[in-house]
């Protein structure tokens, strides 16, 4: 089973302030959902201390974190099987501060792990490249603070944020193959952050001595 795209919270910016309230959008009702919540933070010395996605509570992403740069911190956390329907995400921070978020949702995501391989990389460069470690059929996804304004590589899709501003801050995915390098161009050789995460694919794996009608008894009750 591969991860497919479900939706999509597109760019929402609060003013400087505590905790955050998104707009609503809908999220799909197909099995094994998972959602990456992406996080710039305009502010140094900030730390978030909740996320939630309606009323469920999300976790930080290992490494998919830029720390404090440019100004700026980026993040990435995941909410494990999102409510479906109209729903909104919450983000706390301390100190307050101005937070811009998007939030890609995905379905057919592993239930146990949901999401691996948070990375990052600070540079001061044209083009910003982020591989993400990942296998056949999983999904990564990649957000980027750019100064000078970016555009990502043609394989990859913009699920939020506008190429057009003067700083970008976006977020994209990746087209499903194992371990892709998202590439970020900006048109400014411009101080830029990115961080990135792979959602892991649901993998069903047959237990050994049992009947095909006994395994999906069984895996329709998990």
């Amino acid at each position: 089973m591969s991860v497919a795209f479900d939706s999509v919270l597109l760019k929402q910016v609060s003013g400087s302030t505590t905790s955050f309230t998104t707009g609503a959008w809908t999220i799909g009702s197909t099995a094994n959902r998972m959602a990456l919540v992406h996080i710039v933070i305009l502010a140094p010395s900030t730390s978030i201390t909740a996320v939630t996605i309606g009323g469920v509570s999300g976790f930080a992403v290992s490494g998919a974190d830029s720390g404090d740069t440019n100004n700026a911190h980026l993040t990435m956390w995941a909410v494990f099987n999102p409510p479906s329907g109209s729903q909104t995400a919450t983000i706390t921070i301390s100190p307050a501060a101005i937070v811009v978020v998007g939030v890609i949702v995905a379905n057919g995501v592993d239930q146990l792990t949901g999401v691996n391989n948070g990375t990052f990389k600070n540079q001061a460069i044209t083009a910003i490249s982020l591989p993400v470690t990942s296998q056949l059929g999983d999904l990564t996804s990649t957000m980027i603070y750019d100064i000078g304004g970016g555009t990502p590589s043609s394989n990859f899709t913009v699920k939020w944020g506008a190429s057009l501003e003067t700083d970008f801050r976006g977020g994209d995915i990746g087209p499903g193959t194992a371990t892709p390098t998202h590439i970020w161009t900006g048109s400014l050789n411009g101080a830029k952050s990115a961080v990135g995460a792979n959602f892991i694919a649901f993998n069903i794996t047959p237990i050994t001595g049992l009947g095909k009608r006994m395994q999906s008894v069984i895996y329709s009750q998990g």
